[in-house]
């Protein structure tokens, strides 16, 4: 009876052990799966984001290289776009003198420059569509005709949306 009891006894104990063992391993399974799995969503999403903003910068060099091409350029009676550089991930800037404007004794408007220049891109939204969709951040550099600095302005893409 002994030899039974004993029998029975070592068989619970290996049943117990067997179920630890599943569980240690449906545990160990898991952990392993779920880490894996954001482990590589975390590094592909870093990825394709990274190719995104890659895109952008390279297509935001080739707009200043092509624009640069063509100037300097009068763009309206007495200003000038003399340049155009990439100033920064998702940052543009314009290089503006204003040849006929001395800054010496005369304040300029800069709040009604910035103004003019968000209503101005608003009304060309369709030419715009690559700055708003990718949020890029636009500076005027405003020059006068000794090239002294007149202002900078700062148009962020929430102000041309």
């Amino acid at each position: 009876m002994n030899d039974f009891l004993n029998t029975q006894e070592s068989r619970k104990n290996n049943r117990t052990k067997n179920i630890i063992g599943v569980i240690v391993g449906v545990v160990s399974f898991v952990v392993v799966f779920l880490a894996a799995f954001f482990t590589t969503r975390y590094l592909t999403s870093s990825f394709f984001s990274k190719a995104k903003n890659d895109l952008v910068t390279d297509e935001m060099k080739n707009q200043v290289a092509e624009m640069n091409q063509q100037l300097p350029q009068i763009i309206e009676e007495g200003v000038r776009l003399d340049s155009v550089a990439l100033k920064g991930e998702k940052t543009m800037g314009y290089y503006v003198t204003l040849f006929n404007f001395d800054s010496e004794g005369v304040e300029f408007d800069a709040s009604a420059a910035k103004e003019a220049i968000v209503q101005k891109l608003k009304s060309n939204r369709g030419k715009m569509r690559f700055f708003i969709d990718n949020n890029i951040t636009l500076y005027y550099y405003y020059y006068d005709k000794n090239k002294k600095v007149v202002t900078e302005i700062e148009i962020a893409p929430s102000l041309y949306k």
